[in-house]
């Protein structure tokens, strides 16, 4: 809610655009009848008295609603204070500036960029693989590492970059990498066996993974594939053994798993195209 001077405290949804005459966007209706309820069951700071609720326009006194017409998404700021007739204008001012900033930096995140996936393309893992860019990484704090998914993002200046990718002792070096404004810039650094991957004293039942397939052995199971989530995706039993490509998944990190009568197996790969 938010205290208005003019009115008492009401609770402000939406932005009504008074050139047009019409809400934005088709989610209005839903939205208001939040705010009815909701007005009408929190009390103010007098005992049995409540909230109203209102319609916010684009002039006055809820100017800083704009996200919702550039983005068509409904959000609510809650204002605490002990006065019902304030004008919440620094609270405002806070909000508003956190809500920009944060539109700003999800829209320049699909330009000037640069997106390296690093894996190992044996294994089918994504690798926390160091990135350090020559003149950019500040060499006083250890070098940024890809996420867990083998990701790493870094908005940058235009202009050309070398770029390091290292992992354990192994390094790639990538020269003059151009990031524009137009588009972010993408690398991929693979490092074929460079991770661990699981082994099996029993060749009888086992998971192989290769660079575009995924190889499993057992003389009669199930394999089931799960994504990053938890949710089964796959299922299939089978006998003799089964090869599944990896690119009949969408991009993503996933885990394999092959029950047989003996044992149970699980691996976790990635399906990059």
């Amino acid at each position: 809610h938010s205290p208005d001077s003019t009115g008492g405290n009401k609770l402000w949804v939406c932005w009504f655009d008074t050139s047009l005459g019409v809400y934005h966007q088709g989610g209005f209706p839903h939205y208001l009848n939040i705010a009815i309820e909701l007005a009408a069951n929190t009390e103010t700071e007098i005992d049995g008295q409540y909230y109203e609720y209102a319609a916010s326009h684009n002039d006055r006194p809820k100017l800083q609603l704009w996200s919702y017409w550039f983005t068509g998404t409904c959000s609510i700021i809650m204002e605490i204070t002990n006065q019902c007739f304030w004008t919440g204008d620094t609270v405002d001012t806070i909000a508003a500036r956190v809500g920009r900033g944060l539109f700003y930096l999800f829209d320049r995140m699909f330009y000037g960029g640069l997106i390296v996936k690093a894996f190992d393309s044996e294994s089918g893992t994504p690798l926390q693989a160091q990135v350090i860019i020559d003149g950019v990484t500040d060499t006083t704090f250890p070098a940024r590492i890809c996420d867990y998914h083998g990701r790493y993002h870094r908005l940058l200046y235009d202009g050309n970059y070398t770029v390091h990718i290292k992992y354990d002792t192994l390094e790639q070096v990538f020269e003059n990498v151009a990031i524009s404004s137009d588009s972010n810039t993408y690398i991929e650094a693979d490092f074929p066996g460079a991770n661990i991957t699981e082994q099996t004293d029993n060749d009888d039942v086992n998971i192989k993974l290769l660079a575009d397939r995924i190889i499993f052995i057992a003389p009669r199971g199930t394999v089931e594939i799960f994504d990053v989530a938890g949710h089964k995706i796959f299922e299939k039993r089978f006998r003799n053994g089964m090869v599944i490509m990896r690119n009949r998944f969408p991009e993503g990190v996933y885990f394999a798993k092959l029950s047989s009568d003996s044992k149970t197996i699980k691996k976790k790969f990635i399906s990059i195209k």
